[in-house]
């Protein structure tokens, strides 16, 4: 005969789910497009490339300038652990490459999902613009051609 199992309710530890993080997705709405002039640092006639990312209800607006920009240069460090950022009051985020580009990030509306925070998601732009911008072969006389701005980040 079989073994039964006898079930006494209650007597077994309650499962619990575990909450499940779930990932989230930036996807590119816009850009790269040329530009001039960052309104955030007036005045300023600086070129870039300019992107809208949308991560859950939020939108990212994203800049990008081949050269690094003065004021930012000077605004606190952010709390971020994987790269050096810039704040000037928790609103504009600043990142500065060792090799002279910059980026200028702002949440323009909604806000992030719980699981995202803007240095999250510049470190994993940054970490796909580096990966791609290596894979592109771009000779020199293409300075101007615009930057690789991935079209889906996971975050």
């Amino acid at each position: 005969m079989a073994g039964a199992a006898l079930v006494v309710p209650g007597s077994l530890p309650a499962q619990t789910d575990a909450p499940s993080r779930v990932p989230a997705t930036a996807l590119l709405q816009s850009g790269p497009e040329p530009a001039r002039g960052i309104d955030a640092i007036a005045p300023d006639v600086t070129p870039h490339w300019y992107g809208r990312y949308r991560v859950g209800e939020a939108l990212v607006e994203l800049r990008y300038a081949s050269v690094p920009l003065p004021e930012p240069s000077g605004w606190p460090r952010a709390e971020c652990e994987a790269r050096p950022l810039r704040s000037s009051d928790g609103i504009l985020h600043y990142y500065e490459h060792r090799t002279g580009w910059s980026l200028l990030a702002v949440v323009s509306s909604g806000e992030l999902p719980p699981s995202v925070t803007i240095c999250g998601f510049l470190d994993r732009f940054i970490e796909r613009h580096l990966v791609f911008e290596n894979l592109e072969e771009v000779p020199e006389s293409r300075a101007d051609a615009p930057p690789v701005f991935p079209a889906v980040i996971e975050l």
